[in-house]
C-alpha cells in the first residue's frame, strides 16, 4: 500500500536544512477551479487537493518564467491536474532529484523528459506513454556516432538513462555528468566540452535559443553500445510504487489528451512533431 504524506515533509526539509536537491523548494501554484468536476473522484494526493510536481527546469520540458512553470510536461500536468479538479504545486528539484523525491514519497509525479526503461519500471509506476523523443549530439563538429565521440569530452545530464553506456563505452573520464541542461550547455558554449548528449527536443530548443553559436544537432547513430539509441524514447510521468489508483487515472487522462489532441497540440506549440504524441502507432 502507498503511504500519503502530509505537509509535515516539508516542515522536516526546513527543520534538518536539507539541500534543494534533496527537499526541493516550491516554484509556486496553479489553482483549479471552484466547481469542477474530477475526472477521478477520490483520488489520493501526497497532500488533499493538490498534486505535488517534482520540477526540474529542463527545456523544453520545463520551462521557468519569473513564478511561471510551462513546457511540454508542464502543460500536460496543467491538463491532467484540470481534468482531475487539483492545484498544482510546483517543487522544483534537479532531474536526479526529482526521481529520488517519486521513490521516497515526496511527490505525486515529476517531469523533465523522463524515459521509460525496464530498471525504472522496478522502483517506480511508469503508466501510459505521453509521447515519444530520441537521442541528439550537440556540437560544432557535427559529431553523429559513438566513435565520433572516442577521445573528446562528453557531458551529459545527471540521471539520464544513456550515462552508464556511455562511461562503459568511453569511460568515466570523459564523461562529464551535470545536475542541469543549462549548466551543461554553458559548459559546452564555453568549449569545456566537447560535444553534449541531450535528447532531440532539448536539442532544439538549445539551437533555438543560440541559432548564432555555430552548433549543429545530430541523431545520435544507432548502436548496442548505447541502449537508448536503438528506438525512441517513451516519455512518462511516472509515480511512486504502488501508487496504483493515480498511475490508473494519469493513463486514462492522459490517453483522452492524446485522443482530443491536446498533447499533439502542446508538442506543437514547443516546436516539435505532433505525430510523436502517445506511444508507437
Amino acid at each position: 500500500m502507498r503511504k500519503i504524506m502530509t505537509t509535515t515533509a516539508g516542515a522536516a526539509c526546513l527543520v534538518l536544512g536539507l539541500s534543494l536537491t534533496g527537499c526541493g523548494s516550491s516554484s509556486g501554484t496553479s489553482t483549479a477551479a471552484a466547481d469542477c468536476t474530477p475526472a477521478h473522484a477520490g483520488l489520493e494526493t501526497v497532500n488533499a487537493g493538490k498534486l505535488t510536481v517534482g520540477t526540474p527546469v529542463t527545456p523544453p520540458y520545463v520551462l521557468k518564467s519569473g513564478g511561471e512553470i510551462s513546457g511540454v510536461d508542464a502543460e500536460i500536468i496543467k491538463e491532467i491536474a484540470a481534468l482531475e479538479c487539483l492545484e498544482v504545486d510546483w517543487q522544483e528539484v534537479t532531474f536526479a532529484a526529482g526521481l529520488q523525491s517519486l521513490q521516497s514519497d515526496r511527490v505525486d509525479t515529476s517531469m523533465g523528459g523522463i524515459y521509460r526503461t525496464a530498471e525504472r519500471a522496478e522502483l517506480l509506476e511508469l503508466g501510459a506513454t505521453a509521447y515519444r523523443d530520441g537521442v541528439a549530439l550537440l556540437s560544432k563538429e557535427g559529431y553523429k556516432s559513438l566513435e565520433d565521440l572516442s577521445g573528446k569530452k562528453v557531458g551529459v545530464i545527471q540521471g539520464y538513462l544513456w550515462n552508464k553506456d556511455l562511461q562503459a563505452a568511453l569511460g568515466n573520464d570523459a564523461v562529464k555528468q551535470y545536475q542541469t541542461s543549462d549548466a551543461l550547455f554553458s559548459d559546452l558554449k564555453a568549449g569545456r566540452i566537447n560535444v553534449a548528449v541531450f535528447t532531440t527536443a532539448e536539442a532544439a530548443y538549445r539551437l533555438s535559443q543560440a541559432p548564432s553559436d555555430g552548433f549543429v544537432s545530430e541523431t545520435f547513430e544507432p548502436t548496442e553500445k548505447v541502449k537508448a539509441t536503438l528506438e525512441p524514447g517513451q516519455v512518462v510521468l511516472p509515480h511512486p510504487k504502488g501508487a496504483d489508483a493515480i498511475t490508473k487515472a494519469f493513463d486514462e487522462d492522459i490517453q483522452t489528451l492524446i485522443s482530443n489532441g491536446r498533447i499533439g497540440e502542446i508538442l506543437s506549440e514547443q516546436k516539435m512533431d505532433p505525430a510523436l504524441a502517445g506511444d508507437a502507432k
